[in-house]
């Protein structure tokens, strides 16, 4: 400071450096030229930067800056560590849902809807933890703007529904914005198509005598007499087998959701079953000489070389298809 300023000057001086000297971020004379002054602490900068005697009051706006510079520090990394904090335990939420889950398949599933949902928010400039239920129903919206089928929009909404729910329970938010939230509606009519007669009797002609076209026609006619999906139809087993009458028989496997269900097969498929399965183990298996299972593509292969020998539309011909013919 100049030496010209008087006695209760120098004594504010001294305190500024004592409070500079406790951690504060102190302004020199150059400083306080340098930067650019801002509302009523300007005329004390510029008396500082000046060769004029600095005045009690100049010193005390001064020093009021810096208690606010402090402040507004503090504040920051507080905010900061806060923000931090709350990033951690919404990690530990997430990992949290993803573990209970018992399938490594549906850990991805959750994983990559939920990635594509925190995409979408940041596209949108929407805090994952602010998220309101009209942004859930334009997310679900934009899924069907994309062409996503509504099996699909209603995944993607039940694992929103169930991350939040977990958010909810650590105590991140106040409450699940996509609880009250239904799926994105547009109509009632059914997409998957079914076969006419007359497309089935072409489907399911007999084949040849050959191991392989025969089988597909297995695969094809079980789906067909059971309307089982492709993933129980590969399951099906001889250690499976309940009971066998002369009408057919029952068969107790595991469907969808992991229930046990008791499967009737009628006369006519059973008869056929009977006749070009093997005699134990899987009834649909990968080869002649093979004990594994065929998979779900095997199945939808085998509807798809059907219809090409059929010469029917093999965009119209699954094994969906055939389960709702």
């Amino acid at each position: 400071l100049p030496a010209q300023v008087g006695t209760p000057a120098k004594d504010a001086a001294t305190k500024a450096r004592a409070t500079a000297a406790d951690g504060t971020n102190t302004l020199t004379k150059a400083q306080a030229v340098s930067k650019p002054a801002s509302g009523s602490t300007a005329p004390a900068r510029a008396a500082l930067a000046s060769d004029d005697p600095a005045t009690d009051a100049d010193l005390t706006l001064l020093i009021t800056e810096i208690t606010a510079l402090v402040r507004t520090s503090s504040r920051e990394l507080r905010e900061a560590q806060e923000s931090r904090a709350s990033a951690d335990a919404l990690e530990e939420a997430l990992l949290g849902l993803w573990n209970s889950l018992e399938s490594e398949c549906s850990r991805r599933g959750y994983r990559a809807d939920w990635n594509r949902w925190t995409r979408w928010c940041a596209t949108e400039d929407v805090n994952i933890t602010s998220v309101r239920a009209l942004h859930v129903q334009r997310y679900l919206k934009h899924l069907f703007e994309l062409g996503n089928m509504k099996s699909t929009r209603q995944r993607a909404l039940s694992v929103i529904r169930q991350t939040y729910a977990a958010i909810v329970v650590a105590d991140l938010m106040p409450a699940n914005p996509a609880r009250e939230v239904k799926n994105y509606r547009v109509d009632r009519q059914p997409r998957t198509p079914w076969l006419a007669e007359d497309e089935l009797k072409r489907l399911l002609t007999r084949p040849a005598d050959n191991w392989t076209a025969r089988r597909d026609w297995l695969l094809a006619i079980t789906v067909l007499g059971t309307s089982l999906r492709r993933s129980e139809v590969v399951r099906l087993c001889w250690e499976s087998l309940v009971a066998e009458e002369n009408d057919g028989a029952t068969f107790k496997i595991k469907v969808k959701g992991g229930k046990d269900s008791f499967i009737v097969i009628p006369t006519w498929l059973w008869r056929e079953i009977k006749g070009g399965c093997p005699a134990d183990g899987y009834l649909f298996r990968r080869g002649q000489r093979s004990s594994m299972p065929v998979c779900g593509a095997t199945v939808w292969n085998a509807v798809k070389r059907l219809a090409a020998r059929a010469e029917l539309d093999a965009a119209r011909c699954t094994p969906h298809a055939l389960r709702r013919s």
